[in-house]
């Protein structure tokens, strides 16, 4: 009887090792389901931020576009704006070279020369400001 003692003895030890085993594995199993979930959560996330960089990366490009667009038209009417400030400059030039032609001899004509010159001066302050909005 003894040695029936022991094996059954042997034979609960195997059954409280399989049962230990089992849940063991059991939790393992379940750590395992939880980082699996855990990784796919992390590869969907980072999909999803993917899509979104690219997304904002294709909005960028656009908005690019839209200012390269601009910048080309602005660098083609650059000259045609550069001549007509050049031939407005040597128009100005002009009338200023004729209001200093003007003769002072008399309070009118220094009165009209007063008047002309500060209406050159104006332009001239137009002009700049003009320039400066382009630049």
């Amino acid at each position: 009887m003894n040695e029936n003692n022991y094996i059954q003895e042997d034979v609960i030890n195997s059954c409280e090792s399989i049962d230990l085993t089992l849940t063991n594995i059991s939790k393992a199993s379940d750590n395992l389901i939880d980082i699996t979930d855990k990784i796919c959560s992390s590869i969907t996330t980072w999909k999803e931020m993917d899509l979104q960089m690219r997304q904002m990366e294709m909005h960028f490009n656009t908005y690019m576009a839209g200012i390269e667009k601009e910048l080309s038209i602005y660098k083609s009417r650059l000259p045609i704006v550069e001549k007509q400030l050049d031939n407005l400059n040597v128009q100005m030039s002009k009338v200023l070279d004729s209001v200093l032609g003007m003769g002072t001899e008399t309070e009118a004509e220094i009165s009209l020369k007063l008047r002309l010159l500060e209406t050159v001066e104006k332009h001239l302050d137009n002009m700049s400001a003009f320039a400066m909005k382009l630049l």
